[in-house]
Parts: structure tokens; sequence; C-alpha cells
């Protein structure tokens, strides 16, 4: 039998926490009132009781706020990391936090070591107050908001669903803070069940590119040099790149050459066929930066890459456009790793080149055109690429009657360059076999959802802190990792704002249990409630 007295409703450990919820407790019963004695509608109803309900949860929060700074010790020895002791205590020193249910006030010891020393306050550390007026949960709601539209919409959101408004300078500093620990993040994340790679998966990694509007000063160098040659009439030197990457999972999926073709051009008649269920992408991330190179974010995927096949057993594929430094870094970073891997061009991008070489060859005739790239996309996923190429060439000197522009040279031209000198990363014949990936519909969902969606909004202009916090918020969301990372960006605030402070990184304890003789697991709050049936 337990023979530690009970607490009871008139015991003064008891009367001290009911003391520091009375308006809280006011509060309710005013808000029970209301709702039983309100006819409105149901519009009025909820509107009523949300605007009450903010207003009771503040004072909950305040309620909180007071017990803790009443549990506060007075005699604690405290030591920063300058090894010296703050010796002198400043009682009731308050400060003022923003959240989401409207300001609450913070009431606690300051502890001070004379001049010149930094004076510290532990309760903040106990507390993990971020750092600035406004709460964590208003800095994650804000930041999640800003990931859907314009820094506006995202503070008008923040004051639609909260009891405070944030102004749009401060909202927009707070998002770059916001989005700080991106890369600490995924650096010390260690490897999930879902993410371990079972070798009989392929490993696939993609990338590309996508401008973003930025001012002049913004621009890389060499953008910059060409926009001042250019004047304001080069739209697209005002642009600053964003590369986007993407690593994911993926089963083989194997299909014929046919199935590939309709599902490229369309039937040319009505076909039913029972096609094998087309494989989802698994485990995927996306990122984008507009202020790492190309260099540095292939750097990225690789590692990604190899956190998730260290042992390199999987088939690794890396699906690009065929741009010839993604090439050339691609091919150099395998080699530098250790690792076999597939490049393949994106058959979209050759796709695209057949269908402008048709324009030329069979100008004014949509049907024709059609014909045409329809029988030479079935000869490059058959491996034919030289004799395709050689086709275009061909082309090209039968139609020198027609006295073709140098536009229409330049594009048939091309289209040949384009196949011969991406040859040996066209095995497409190779890769339907083997059930690889072909087309890059995945990266260029990313750039689309990822980087187009909320970073080309009408009229928009970057500063590059800011476009770089959203871009990396935005993935976050996109990869399914926005709360994972909110946890742990609240941590590095903890060690930044506060544990760093103190010596060996500790911070003293000084919080004194309300009744020591009240058993370890038998909150206050629930002993009231049985004390109150009973």
């Amino acid at each position: 039998m337990n023979s530690a007295p009970a607490l009871l409703p008139d015991s003064p450990a008891l009367a001290s926490v009911e003391d520091c919820f009375t308006d809280a407790r006011e509060r309710f019963d005013a808000l029970i009132s209301w709702a039983a004695e309100s006819t409105g509608t149901m519009s009025e109803v909820e509107a009523g009781a949300e605007k009450r309900g903010q207003q009771l949860m503040r004072a909950v929060i305040q309620g909180h706020l007071v017990h803790r700074s009443r549990q506060e010790q007075k005699q604690v020895s405290v030591v920063g990391n300058d090894d010296v002791a703050r010796t002198e205590r400043r009682i009731g020193e308050k400060t003022t936090v923003s959240t989401l249910v409207g300001d609450v006030t913070v009431e606690r010891i300051r502890y001070e070591g004379g001049k010149g020393v930094r004076s510290l306050c532990p309760q903040d550390g106990a507390l993990n107050l971020a750092s600035g007026k406004y709460s964590h949960q208003v800095r994650k709601r804000l930041a999640f908001a800003s990931t859907h539209g314009s820094f506006e919409n995202a503070v008008e959101t923040v004051s639609q669903t909260s009891a405070i408004t944030v102004p749009k300078r401060q909202a927009e500093e707070l998002v770059r803070q916001a989005a700080s620990d991106f890369g600490a993040f995924y650096d010390q994340r260690p490897l999930s069940a879902m993410e371990a790679l079972n070798p009989s998966k392929l490993l696939v990694m993609t990338t590309d590119a996508k401008g973003i509007l930025v001012y002049p000063e913004d621009l890389r160098e060499e953008t910059r040099r060409k926009l001042e040659k250019e004047g304001h009439s080069g739209l697209y030197f005002r642009k600053r790149m964003a590369q986007v990457a993407s690593v994911y999972h993926i089963d083989p999926y194997h299909r014929s050459v046919e199935s590939i073709v309709r599902g490229l051009m369309g039937p040319s008649v009505r076909v039913v066929e029972q096609k094998p269920k087309r494989p989802k992408p698994e485990e995927k991330r996306v990122w984008a930066s507009v202020v790492d190179s190309c260099d540095e974010v292939v750097e990225q995927m690789f590692e990604e890459a190899l956190r998730r096949d260290p042992a390199r057993a999987a088939t690794w594929i890396a699906l690009v456009d065929g741009a010839g430094h993604q090439l050339e870094l691609l091919e150099d970073k395998a080699r530098a790793h250790g690792v076999r891997i597939v490049i393949i061009c994106d058959i979209i991008h050759a796709l695209d080149y057949l269908w402008e070489a048709a324009k030329v060859i069979e100008a004014g005739a949509p049907a024709r055109q059609k014909a045409w790239v329809k029988k030479r996309l079935t000869a490059l996923l058959e491996g034919d690429v030289s004799q395709v190429a050689a086709g275009v060439r061909r082309a090209k000197t039968m139609l020198r009657k027609r006295k073709l522009t140098k536009l229409q040279r330049e594009t048939l031209d091309n289209c040949a360059n384009y196949l011969l000198n991406h040859k040996r990363y066209m095995r497409y014949d190779q890769y339907i076999l083997a059930g690889y990936q072909i087309g890059s519909g995945v990266i260029e969902g990313t750039v689309r959802h990822l980087v187009n969606d909320r970073m080309a909004i009408t009229g928009a202009h970057w500063r590059l802190p800011s476009a770089e916090a959203v871009l990396r918020l935005r993935a976050l969301r996109c990869s399914g990792d926005f709360d994972t990372y909110w946890a742990f960006h609240e941590q590095q605030d903890l060690r930044r704002n506060h544990l760093s402070k103190y010596k060996d990184g500790q911070l003293p304890n000084t919080i004194q249990t309300t009744s020591p003789q009240a058993a370890p697991n038998d909150p206050i709050l629930r002993l009231v409630s049985e004390s109150r049936s009973g």
C-alpha cells in the first residue's frame, strides 16, 4: 500500500495549479455558456466557437507558462560555455511569444555573471523558444503555406487560420530561416527500411534545369555579362538556372516497341490489349537548387544513391536530356565513385528532334509528318539510330531543289547530329529488353511541380536566398519529409540557440516538482479530476 498522502482539492500544490489556469477555466465555462445559449446559424456558431476557442487555447498556454515559471528553482548552478558561473539572478524577467492562438508572456529567471558576461535564461532552453518573437509552430505553418503560393498568400493563410498576422518582410525572413537545416537533415538522415534498395529494383537518377527570374545582382557572372550586352530585351538572360534532381527506385518494366510507339504517338486504329501494370517510382526524393551548380547537384545525386545502395549491387540508371555537360559530369562522377552506370538519353527529346525534321521534310502535310515520325521512332526503338540519322541527311540532299532556308537546313542537321552524337546513350533496343525506363516523365513532372508551379508566378522576380529557401521547402513537401524535417529543425534550433551557450552543451535543470510526495506517474491534472469526481 502506498504510504504517500494523496493530493486533496485543498492541497496548496493543487491550489497553485488551479490558480494558474483560472483564466482558462473561466473562458471554458464562458464558451460552454455561449454555446448553450447561441441561436445562430451553423456558420455563425462555427465562427464564434473558433474565435473563442483560440482565446481559450491562448489562456491554456499562458496558464502552462505561469505554472512553469512558478516551478523554476531559485538556486541553480548556471555555467556558460565560457566557464563563467552566473550567480546573480533577476527574477520575473519577461518576454513575449506570438503563438498560433495569440501572444503569451514567458516569465523566467535571468542569470547574470557581471559586466561583459552574457546573461542566460535556462527556462528559454527548457521551452526551446525560437529566436525572435514567433513560435516554432507559427514558423512551421508559414513555411508550409509559402510552398503553395506567394509570400502574400502565405501571410494571408496564417492570418486566416490563426490569431496573429506576420508582416510580409518578416515572413520572408522566417521562411529563409525555416529552410536553413535542409542540407544537414539529409546528411544525417539514417537509411530507412523502405529506402534500403532491393537489388532487383532499378536505381534511377535523373536531373534537369529550369530558369528562374531573378534580380540582376543575383545572376551568375557569365549571365550578368550577357544581360549587360543584350540590354533589358534579353529576357532569357534575366534567369538563373535551378538544377533539379530526383532519385528513386522502380521495378523493371517490360513492354514491346509497338506499345511504346502507341503510347507516344497514339494508335492508328483502336487497339484493345492487356497491358502489364506499369510500376510506379518508389521512395522518390526530389530537390532543386538555384544556388548550387550542376556539378554540385549531380554529386548530391550520387551521394543519395550511394546511401541507398552502398554495396553498388543494383542497376544504376541516369536518365537525362542529352546535354553535353550533364553527360560528362555523370561519367566523371561514376568513375570517381566506382559505380557502373547506364546513361540513357530520354526518348522524348529524340522524338522532339524527329518532329522538327518532319515539319521540314513533309512540310504542310500533318498526316505524312506523323507517319514519317512514327516510322523513324520505331527504327530508333529497334536500335537503328545511325540509319535514322543517315535518312535525315539523305532527305536534306533530296530537298535541295526546294531551296530550303538556312533555318530549315539547320533543323535537319541538328536532328542528324543529335542522333549520331548521342548514339551510345540511345541503345533503346537493349534498354527495352532489360525493362529500363527510357522516358523522362518523372523529372519533367518534378520540374513542373517543384519549380514552375511556384517559382514562375506571373511577374515574380526572386532574390536568391528566398528562391533557395522556397525550393528547399517545396522539395521537403514533395518528398514527404516536411514533418520529419521540422522536428529535426527544432532540435537544431535548440542546439544553436540554447545548448551551445552552456558548458558542455548541457542545459541546467531549473524545474522542481510541484509536490515531492506525488507519485512519479500521477499527473497533477488527473489527480485534480479524480479528487473532484470522488
